[in-house]
C-alpha cells in the first residue's frame, strides 16, 4: 500500500511539475512574440497573467498609420487602441484639384479642413501701377481656434508666362515685398504652382511644420 501511495505522490510531482514548467514556458513563449500578438489575443494574455506594454519610441517617417485612420506611435499603440496597422507612415488623405491639375496629401490631425479661394496681386517693379492678378488657394488648418492661429497653406497659380516674370534671378514682377520671390512646388502645362514668399514661421501660427512637410507631397499633373 505504501508502495502504490509513493507511486501515485511521485506522478502527482511529476504532474505539477509538468504543469508549472508548461506554464512558464507559455508565459515565457508570450513574452517573446512582442505585445502586439497579447493585445491582439487578451484572454491569453490574461490567464498567463502577461502585461503587454508599448514603446514611447516612435517609428521613423511619421509612425504608422491604424485601420481606424488615425497615426500611431508604432505598430504597437495601434494594436494597443485596437486599431491595427495600414501601413507605415502617417495616415494620409488626397485632395485632388482637377481644374487646375494637382493633388496634395494631408494627415489625419488636418481632417476637415476648409479650402478658400483668394487671389495673389503683384505689379511690374519698373512701373509700380502695372498690376498682375490670379488665383491662390488656401487651405485653412481645422485646428485655428479665435484664440489659436495655426498655420495655412497658401498656394499660388501662375500661368508660365507670368512665371517667367515673377521667378529666376531677375524678375520683372514682384508679388510681394520680401525680397524674394515664391517658391515653386508644381508645375504642369498649363499652370505653375508656388508658394509665397516668407509664408511661414513669420507670424504667432504654430504647426508651420507640419504644414511644410504637407507641402512636399504636392504634385501637378496634366489636365485632361
Amino acid at each position: 500500500m505504501n508502495k502504490v501511495i509513493l507511486v501515485l505522490l511521485t506522478i502527482l510531482i511529476i504532474l505539477v511539475i509538468i504543469c508549472v514548467g508548461g506554464y512558464y514556458g507559455a508565459k515565457y513563449y508570450l513574452t517573446s512574440q512582442g505585445p502586439e500578438y497579447l493585445f491582439v489575443h487578451p484572454t491569453i494574455a490574461k490567464f498567463f497573467n502577461v502585461t503587454p506594454v508599448c514603446s514611447l519610441a516612435c517609428v521613423s517617417g511619421g509612425g504608422v498609420c491604424g485601420k481606424d485612420g488615425k497615426n500611431y506611435c508604432n505598430d504597437c499603440s495601434a494594436f494597443q487602441h485596437n486599431a491595427g496597422v495600414a501601413h507605415e507612415g502617417m495616415c494620409l488623405k488626397t485632395y485632388i484639384n482637377q481644374n487646375y491639375g494637382f493633388s496634395i496629401n494631408f494627415p489625419a490631425s488636418w481632417n476637415n479642413y476648409t479650402v478658400a479661394i483668394s487671389s495673389w496681386s503683384g505689379q511690374l517693379i519698373d512701373k509700380p501701377h502695372t498690376q498682375y492678378n490670379g488665383v491662390e488657394l488656401i487651405f485653412k488648418n481645422p485646428q485655428t481656434t479665435a484664440s489659436q492661429q495655426y498655420q495655412d497653406i497658401p498656394i499660388m497659380i501662375f500661368t508660365p508666362d507670368v512665371w517667367k516674370m515673377v521667378s529666376g534671378d531677375n524678375p520683372t514682377v514682384a508679388v510681394s515685398a520680401a525680397p524674394i520671390g515664391p517658391g515653386e512646388v508644381g508645375e504642369n502645362s498649363k499652370y505653375v504652382f508656388a508658394t509665397p514668399p516668407r509664408w511661414y514661421g513669420f507670424t504667432s501660427a504654430i504647426g508651420w511644420q507640419e504644414a511644410v512637410d504637407i507641402v512636399k507631397t504636392f504634385k501637378a499633373f496634366e489636365i485632361k
